[in-house]
């Protein structure tokens, strides 16, 4: 009984134990509702965002460049060539421009750019160029003038047959169009000069120098006539053609003709402050030379020995003249102390012409020094007895106006110099020609006694002579 009550209580308490545990499986999670990710830690730290930088793109637009031509058609065979001018319908500005010969030979002398206000400005590539044959190609340099052209000039000549040119224009703002003419020279015409009064000169006042016959007056005259000789551009000679107002054209010696403003020409004159035609004088310092041609803008044309003829300024020539201060021509003295010198020449700059050694040098006038017969307080004169140092005797030969002298020393060759309080000189002297006792036993005959209170005697008994103090004569 009691064994059959205790095996139903335990199989009732198994059946209630069995009952929970499927309680419990039913309240365990599907795989449905479970998140099987595994779970990684999670950075904080915040991301920064780095702008990428674009770069602008370039939207300046490109230059756009125009091409204009005209030709230069039977270009003659003409000694300092023919100027041709192309005239632009309107002021552009010019980048290029290119010359192509398409017939026969041809030498561009001088191409210019005329600008809106008149200004030219010279290509400079294009000027002077070598003998361009059919098909040569020449262009000029990169054009920078900050001024719009109006005009193009080129001088040309034919070297052959006549000859023909195309010109091309490169412009940056429109096409160049070009009306070509060329110029025609007029004949230049002999000016009519001012006659000059037929009234007799008075005569010169007492004491007065007539003037140099050679030599005529001297009219002021600055206005340009057709016919007069000019100066263009500081370095062109030329003759005046044409005048029109401010502007005239001038024939250049060796360029043909050009146009310019009276402003850029100077007239030919005859003399300008002091300096004439035919005068002669020194430029630069080191140049001898004679005038040629002298001009109103202080400019002058001189033909330099060995070196024909250039264009200087007045400044930079000093003109030739007899005498400067107390040096003229042919006095004789000592450059640079030590080399004797003739005066061949002077110049109003200070300078002098000499000749040394047989050589001419051109030297400044404060390192010659003229030469005299006798020194300034006379004392001593060429041919003098002197002593030189205290013990050489000789004789004197030249004085220096720089305290110097020249001097011939007994026994020795050739010339000395040196400066007068060096040297002493003979002064008279009673005891000249009279015998003493030198040193209480030689027997002195004195030959000359000098300005230092040295003698010269003759011992009895030697040959030659001494130089002793006059004091211990006895």
């Amino acid at each position: 009984m009691n064994r059959r009550l205790i095996v139903t209580m335990l199989a009732a308490l198994s059946v209630v134990q069995n009952s929970a545990y499927a309680q419990t499986i039913d309240d365990l999670p599907g795989f449905d509702d479970m998140d099987i990710t595994p779970t990684v830690p999670v950075d904080q730290t915040p991301v920064v965002t780095t702008p990428v930088e674009q770069k602008p793109v370039d939207t300046a637009p490109v230059q756009t460049q125009y091409a204009g031509s005209a030709s230069l058609n039977s270009i003659p065979r003409k000694s300092g060539g023919t100027l041709h001018t192309l005239k632009l319908s309107q002021a552009l500005t010019l980048l290029r421009l290119d010359l192509r010969v398409t017939n026969s030979k041809v030498k561009v002398h001088k191409t210019s750019l005329v600008t809106e206000q008149g200004q030219k400005i010279d290509v400079r590539q294009l000027s002077q160029t070598d003998v361009l044959t059919t098909g040569s190609l020449s262009s000029s340099e990169n054009l920078t003038a900050n001024s719009r052209i109006a005009a193009i000039e080129i001088l040309a000549e034919s070297y052959s047959a006549e000859a023909d040119v195309m010109v091309t224009a490169i412009a940056s703002d429109a096409v160049p169009k070009m009306t070509v003419s060329v110029e025609q020279i007029a004949q230049p015409v002999e000016p009519t000069r001012p006659s000059t009064p037929s009234v007799p000169q008075a005569p010169p006042p007492p004491g007065a120098t007539r003037p140099d016959p050679y030599r005529p007056p001297v009219y002021e005259d600055n206005i340009i006539r057709v016919g007069d000789e000019v100066l263009y551009a500081r370095s062109y000679p030329g003759v005046v053609t044409y005048i029109s107002g401010t502007e005239v054209r001038v024939r250049l010696n060796g360029y043909g003709e050009t146009r310019a403003g009276t402003s850029d020409i100077a007239k030919s004159v005859r003399c300008l402050k002091g300096i004439c035609v035919g005068d002669e004088g020194l430029y630069g310092g080191s140049y001898k030379g004679t005038v040629v041609k002298m001009y109103s803008n202080a400019l002058m044309t001189v033909r330099l020995q060995a070196y024909g003829n250039s264009i200087v300024a007045m400044r930079d020539f000093a003109k030739a003249q007899r005498c400067l201060g107390t040096i003229c021509q042919g006095d004789a003295g000592l450059y640079a102390g030590a080399y004797r010198a003739s005066v061949l020449g002077a110049f109003d700059n200070g300078m002098l012409e000499l000749r040394i050694n047989g050589s001419v040098s051109i030297a400044m006038a404060r390192d010659f020094s003229k030469s005299s017969s006798c020194n300034r307080e006379r004392t001593m004169c060429a041919g003098a007895d002197i002593l030189y140092a205290g013990s050489y005797p000789g004789r004197a030969l030249e004085f220096y106006d720089n305290g110097m002298m020249s001097f011939q020393l007994d026994g020795y060759s050739g010339s000395s110099s040196s400066y007068t309080r060096d040297v002493a000189y003979s002064v008279r002297d009673s005891r000249i020609g009279r015998t003493y006792l030198y040193s209480g036993y030689y027997r002195a005959t004195v030959i000359a006694v000098y300005s230092n209170g040295m003698a010269r005697v003759a011992l009895a008994g030697y040959s030659g002579s001494s130089i002793v103090r006059a004091s211990d004569l006895r």
